[in-house]
């Protein structure tokens, strides 16, 4: 099952992070051979510290961190992006 998301931002250092919101709240796991929009990714997940308006912390967001540092090209801030 594809798991889509809204890419909310692009983040460059020792690597390239994406920032992306789930719009289905569906559960998954990464492992070896995830991909966003065919990109690799690493099977390393984690959550950034969001606050939703109300206060409350907004954990519909993930932080995907890329193989390839040159496919950050290939996404759109404000784009839906799918995990497979």
């Amino acid at each position: 099952m594809d798991i889509e998301f809204i890419l909310e931002a692009i983040l460059e250092g020792k690597t390239t992070t994406l920032v992306a919101r789930s719009i289905n709240g569906n559960k998954f796991k990464l492992g070896n051979g995830s991909t966003l929009n065919g990109c690799p990714i690493m099977s390393t997940l984690s959550q950034p510290r969001r606050l939703k308006s109300d206060g409350k912390p907004n954990l519909d967001t993930y932080c995907f961190y890329l193989v390839n540092a040159r496919d950050k090209y290939k996404f759109i801030v404000g784009n839906k992006i799918k995990l497979l």
